[in-house]
């Protein structure tokens, strides 16, 4: 399995978060954008880096990659909730290491009228 499978399927195995955004071909994760008429609470997922690790002895075959998170909702407490049960989705996973790097609140977004709020990790997976 690809890293960017392996995100997905630990998004997809932990209910509480399934419980807001759905599950199977109805869950709303998507990545780099989301359709123009999907439904609210959901996910969009960016992969902004992925580096090969390289030690003084050469390649280590992991990969070191970069998500961003963005969630998006109609409801501030329920981006909120979706983000904070995202960011334990991704801790509990175990195929792959990975570090929390923030989780911030971004701006609203006026004319949809859609709150936003947006969780970053570094994770690290073997080749």
């Amino acid at each position: 399995m690809s890293i960017d499978s392996d995100i997905f399927a630990a998004l997809q195995a932990y209910a509480p978060l399934t419980a807001l955004i759905g599950s199977g071909s109805s869950c709303r994760a998507y990545p780099d954008e989301a359709p123009q008429d999907a439904a609210y609470p959901l996910i969009v997922i960016v992969r902004i880096a992925g580096i090969p690790d390289v030690a003084l002895s050469g390649p280590t075959n992991l990969l070191n990659c970069r998500y961003q998170f963005s969630c998006w909702g109609e409801v501030f407490d329920t981006v909120t909730d979706v983000a904070d049960k995202l960011a334990a989705a991704v801790q509990a996973a175990t195929a792959f290491q990975k570090v929390p790097l923030n989780s911030y609140a971004g701006p609203v977004e006026p004319e949809l009228k859609l709150y936003h709020r947006i969780v970053e990790f570094s994770t690290w997976s073997e080749t």
